[in-house]
């Protein structure tokens, strides 16, 4: 990949709200435009850890990308709230928080094909305050809600 390339999948990762701190992942959905989530269901391609093409029906009202080749399905509009990681062997864990701790981090780092999805759910009353901290007049973000990479970025555009 050339370094632009790269350049524009940190930034997406960025706009995902996706990074990494302390050995853990976090996730948060503070400028994914309400737009990019769908408006009904549709089929996502992707190739998995064994290099295998699968296919995941995503909602309407939710988005899905690829973190280390492991689904990410971000769903708005929901009741539920939290991470919900589906393992391979078909169970589901269930977390509260909106980070994955050390241990389920390194099992998505190291590709070892333990985790086969990752749903994270923002329920509408979220979503609308997260919505509410963004400074729509100028077009400029809180940067206490970004998470650092998109801060750095901010940062050197604004300098």
């Amino acid at each position: 990949m050339t370094g632009q390339v790269k350049e524009d999948i940190l930034c997406r990762w960025g706009e995902f709200g996706v990074y990494e701190k302390g050995g853990e992942l976090f996730f948060n959905s503070i400028i994914i435009r309400t737009e990019e989530y769908l408006e009904e269901d549709k089929e996502f391609m992707f190739y998995d850890v064994n290099n295998k093409k699968q296919t995941l029906t995503i909602p309407k009202h939710a988005l899905c990308f690829t973190y280390c080749q492991v689904p990410i399905v971000y769903h708005n509009q929901s009741n539920a709230n939290g991470i919900e990681i589906v393992l391979s062997n078909g169970e589901q864990k269930k977390i509260d928080q909106y980070h994955l701790d050390a241990d389920d981090a390194a099992n998505l780092f190291s590709r070892n094909g333990k985790i086969s999805q990752i749903h994270i759910y923002f329920s509408q009353n979220q979503f609308q305050t997260i919505q509410r901290t963004l400074l729509l007049m100028t077009g400029v973000f809180s940067l206490y809600d970004l998470p650092p990479l998109c801060q750095k970025i901010q940062l050197q555009q604004i300098s």
